[in-house]
């Protein structure tokens, strides 16, 4: 599941914003248990490890039905559309094949991404683990049927990759933690794992006026800190190799990050002077800013 803006399913959007208009105001953060105060945008940010949960998750059968649809009008996202798909595939490629020890590869959360097609091309043995196939996969790309919201180890292909990714998936889950040891799981010795997702808890994100305009559910339900990642992360046992903001070349880097540490300075000024104004523009308005982090780690 690559980079998208808010999907066309409108029915289901509104059956979710029903959903939150009787949310709790009360509620834990899915990541670090923190009591959190539910906003009136539908979600809270966690003051505690700096990511973003949904107020009300959103029933299996609701999922279901959007991501029944998902594959037909997922685009990429941005102004070039279906392009990006090509440009961030050959993106994460280049990056797991800077540290790749072995050719066994999972993909996981595919939609309709090139990654894995380029990934075989490239010679890796490359399966596939999506809740519908994707279309036009290719021949030499296998496939099989799975979700990370299960409880308990994945009924396949536990401790067998050597490569393991999940570009832009973690913010799609109900329950990220379940789904972090689902991809640990899947993890031979040494393998390593690679993760992209919307960036939270930064100090661009924190001070920002307006929240992240990432968060839009059904879709993204979560936005993980990068010290929430690490953290579930290596207490599955799992190594930090490395963690920062991902691009599509440096002239895109300090555009985005630029325009976004100027944003955040304005926010932090005014969070400063007008604590309660810099709050009601944070439920209000959404921040121009959308960084991207990357991570990767390491079973011993």
């Amino acid at each position: 599941m690559a980079h998208m803006h808010r999907s066309n399913s409108m029915t289901t959007l509104r059956t979710m914003n029903a959903a939150v208009l009787t949310a709790p105001s009360v509620l834990r953060c899915r990541l670090c248990a923190a009591l959190l105060r539910a906003r009136p945008w539908g979600g809270a940010e966690c003051a505690d490890c700096g990511s973003v949960n949904v107020s009300e998750l959103p029933s299996r059968a609701q999922l279901a039905a959007f991501y029944g649809r998902y594959a037909e009008q997922y685009t990429g996202g941005g102004r070039s559309e279906g392009r990006n798909l090509e440009r961030y595939a050959r993106r994460y490629l280049a990056r797991v094949q800077q540290t790749a020890k072995a050719r066994r590869l999972i993909d996981v959360g595919s939609a309709r991404s090139p990654f894995p097609a380029l990934a075989a091309q490239a010679g890796f043995e490359v399966t596939v683990m999506d809740l519908v196939p994707p279309p036009d996969l290719p021949a030499a790309v296998g496939f099989v049927e799975g979700s990370l919201d299960d409880d308990g180890p994945p009924a396949f292909g536990v401790g067998r990759f050597d490569v393991v990714c999940a570009w832009a998936v973690m913010e799609h889950l109900p329950r990220p933690l379940v789904g972090a040891r689902r991809l640990a799981a899947l993890c031979a010795p040494g393998a390593r794992l690679h993760l992209s997702m919307p960036e939270s808890g930064s100090f661009i994100t924190d001070h920002a006026i307006g929240r992240s305009p990432w968060f839009y559910p059904p879709e993204h339900l979560h936005l993980l800190s990068a010290e929430a990642v690490i953290r579930a992360f290596e207490r599955l046992g799992l190594r930090r190799v490395r963690a920062g903001r991902f691009e599509l070349n440096p002239w895109r880097h300090a555009l985005r990050y630029g325009a976004g540490y100027v944003e955040a300075g304005v926010g932090l000024l005014l969070k400063t002077t007008s604590p309660s104004a810099w709050e009601r523009l944070r439920d209000t308005r959404r921040q121009i800013y959308a960084g991207i982090a990357c991570f990767e780690f390491e079973r011993p």
